[in-house]
């Protein structure tokens, strides 16, 4: 049997490669979804095993196209995850088809009992992939796009909080500075992982905006697919800093949002700097700071163009 593990930290990739080997199963691992994706097309492994917040593409996404191709969908998949442990990520990850949803760390000998069990269901005649009611493509989106938020706002809170922090300990006495040394390499661990969210997940749009209308913040995928760097738009309103038309598009609701209501779910048409029209799911949720005040308008946007050409 020949298994796929698709997992960003090498110490993790390693382990459950050994672990996997000395059951006699025949191990290729990939560091993020999409090298994973393009393992799979070149050999159908038995199994995928798969990390959730990864660079480039994340467990969800890479998921996501396998199941909705027809030549890939039959492969049994495993999310196997420290991050995204709350019940809504796991509803997101069984109408997304995965066999198993597992939390790490789990014991070793419990996590093969679990491959063991997927695989030999796998290779019934009544195994069904998907097996799982799948869920509209918008409801599937809307998931998805609450799971990046969620995510989104707990790592800024906790950068928030971690900065609140070493600014007291610079206040302290002198004998705090390796406690303060610390808490700078877990602020920066921290930092990482939000730039795992923000700028490494494929296809997704995510930008802050002020009430006054200028940005505050945009993403990687931001920059590329409208053609623009970012000291080009922060602390400037859409439509001084891109052209009329993506700014426009990229506005929308944005009046709608204020402190007491709820988060927006639409799809809408977005250009791109190369004048191509992409299809995207967007989500549009106030924004607060650390005073929880009211203060903007968080948009996540999902190009599901070559989705919904499918």
């Amino acid at each position: 049997m020949r298994i796929l593990v698709a997992e960003d930290d090498e110490d993790s990739r390693v382990y459950l490669e050994q672990a996997l080997s000395s059951q006699g199963y025949e191990v290729e691992c990939a560091e993020n979804g999409a090298k994973a994706l393009t393992a799979i097309y070149n050999q159908t492994p038995d199994l995928i095993i798969s990390d959730i917040m990864m660079p480039r593409m994340d467990g969800f996404a890479l998921c996501r196209n396998i199941k909705s191709d027809e030549v890939t969908k039959h492969i049994p998949f495993i999310f196997y995850t420290a991050t995204y442990l709350d019940s809504r990520d796991k509803k997101l990850g069984s109408a997304l088809g995965a066999d198993r949803y597992l939390e790490k760390p789990m014991e070793l000998l419990d996590f093969l009992e679990h491959v063991k069990a997927v695989l030999q269901e796998s290779q019934s005649p009544t195994y069904q992939p998907n097996k799982t009611t799948r869920l509209p493509e918008k409801e599937l989106s809307q998931l998805y796009e609450d799971a990046l938020s969620r995510k989104l706002d707990d790592k800024i809170l906790e950068l928030e909080l971690e900065q609140d922090k070493i600014k007291r300990i610079y206040a302290s006495s002198l004998v705090e500075i390796e406690k303060k040394r610390e808490v700078e390499v877990e602020l920066l661990e921290k930092q990482f992982l939000l730039d795992a969210i923000v700028n490494k997940t494929q296809n997704v749009l995510m930008s802050i905006k002020h009430i006054s209308g200028n940005y505050l913040f945009i993403n990687d995928y931001f920059q590329e697919a409208f053609n623009v760097a970012r000291f080009q738009v922060i602390g400037k309103k859409g439509e001084v800093a891109l052209p009329a038309n993506i700014a426009e598009a990229l506005k929308k609701d944005d009046s709608l949002i204020s402190e007491n209501s709820q988060a927006l779910y639409f799809q809408q048409e977005i250009p791109h700097h190369n004048g191509k029209v992409h299809r995207y799911t967007t989500t549009k949720t106030p924004y607060f700071n650390k005073e929880r005040e009211f203060v903007g308008v968080i948009t996540i946007s999902t190009n599901i163009t070559d989705i919904a050409e499918k």
